[in-house]
């Protein structure tokens, strides 16, 4: 099995070559604005309806986009009293990443999801420090995509769209008061703060 895959994927996992440092500081500075972007489009019509105290509490968030590209999370907290809503660059590229990768699939009528998720899961195995993209990785022109306005759209909405469940969830452990006591140490309570989320 394990040769199988190898010489299946093998192509493609060849064509990942390593990105210049200039190229990866470019595609991070384009992820935090992005990430950035995000937020501000997300945030208005999201979070329109809450009414009384969830009104106060929302508007009390700090959101927040980290440089970081590593640790893929996002997280909410209340520091020094301020309530926080945090997501790390990482994150947003994955988001970008994923949505990439299915609209190349969609455009180009070949595998390039699954292929794309083995050479992510591989990479991360060798301890890569940085991720190429699904077009990278194929070897297509960036501009495939963005140069169909629909397409770019879609795939602008599929983050949109991802972003906004996952900040949905961090406001509402605020909203829920979860940062207001400290954290319960049993998981089973935990995981009822994260349902409710």
């Amino acid at each position: 099995i394990v040769l199988f895959l190898w010489i299946a994927f093998a192509p493609s996992f060849l064509k990942a070559q390593a990105v210049s440092e200039s190229e990866k500081r470019e595609l991070l500075a384009q992820a935090h604005k992005d990430a950035q972007e995000y937020v501000r489009v997300i945030r208005p019509p999201m979070f329109s309806g809450l009414r009384g105290a969830e009104a106060t509490i929302y508007h009390d968030i700090e959101f927040r986009v980290s440089d970081d590209h590593a640790a893929w999370r996002t997280s909410s907290y209340v520091e020094d009293g301020n309530r926080i809503v945090e997501m790390d660059v990482g994150y947003v590229r994955k988001m970008e990443m994923l949505a990439e990768a299915m609209m190349l699939e969609n455009t180009l009528d070949k595998p390039i999801l699954l292929p794309y998720i083995r050479y992510v899961a591989k990479s991360l195995n060798d301890k890569a420090t940085f991720i190429k993209s699904p077009g990278a990785f194929e070897g297509v022109d960036p501009g495939r995509i963005d140069d169909d306005p629909v397409r770019h759209k879609q795939q602008i909405a599929m983050v949109i769209n991802a972003l906004a469940f996952v900040l949905a969830h961090e406001v509402g452990h605020h909203v829920l008061g979860h940062y207001d006591k400290p954290i319960p140490t049993d998981m089973e309570a935990r995981r009822k703060m994260e349902a409710d989320a």
